[in-house]
């Protein structure tokens, strides 16, 4: 988050879903919406695509808290690897990585968004 102003001017985060059950992109995107939606949120727009040829998600969305609205853009990307369980078993692991990028409807930061939003391209 930028610090100092209210809104803030911009913000990034990131996270990490572990443990996640073998999921496809557009069960991936269908889940996210959903879990927007019912948080109030209204889609602008959903692409799906390859982030460092890894299945991803891009939604583009606004929602509001704490008294004011931020516009969104998320990249879901689903990430797969393996764990050992046993000397010649593996077991397929799947996490899904989060990165949002957001400012205020108010305040809009689109030199923010847009530089952030050159480093994570979604390819078809």
């Amino acid at each position: 988050m930028i610090r100092g102003l209210t809104p803030p001017a911009g913000f990034a985060g990131a996270s990490r879903r572990g443990g996640v059950r073998p999921v496809t992109v557009s069960q991936l995107e269908s889940q996210r919406k959903e879990f927007l939606q019912g948080a109030g949120a209204t889609i602008e727009s959903a692409t799906t695509g390859t982030v460092d040829n890894r299945p991803a998600v891009r939604l583009r969305y606004k929602i509001s808290g704490n008294g004011f609205t931020v516009s969104d853009t998320e990249y879901d990307i689903i990430v797969t690897g393996t764990l050992a369980v046993g000397a010649a078993q593996h077991q397929s692991v799947y996490d899904v990585i989060v990165l949002v990028v957001g400012t205020p409807v108010s305040q809009p930061n689109t030199a923010l968004v847009d530089w952030i939003s050159s480093t994570i391209r979604i390819l078809p």
